[in-house]
């Protein structure tokens, strides 16, 4: 997170091996995440934005995941599915 309370929390329990930690894909340069939105302003809790730079979440780290085989396009259209799937307000 980005407030100083959740920030050191984290940094306390990362130490003990747990926290609450935001996570993203980062796929064909840009980064995927899901989390909370108010259905009048954004149904799906799915969306991008550039690698390491959410505003909402302060970034810790990169853990590599290997790489996809699918293109820039198939990828939009599985996201284009998964947002269909993954509501906001379901966070």
């Amino acid at each position: 997170g980005t407030r100083c309370g959740t920030r050191f929390a984290n940094n306390v329990f990362r130490a003990m091996g747990t926290g609450a930690f935001h996570t993203a894909v980062e796929v064909h340069g840009q980064e995927l995440s899901f989390a909370f939105t108010p259905a009048a302003d954004m149904p799906t809790g799915v969306f991008l934005c550039l690698p390491r730079s959410c505003i909402n979440h302060t970034f810790r780290e990169t853990v590599p995941m290997g790489e996809t085989a699918l293109s820039a396009m198939e990828v939009e259209a599985l996201v284009d599915e998964m947002a269909k799937e993954w509501p906001g307000q379901s966070y």
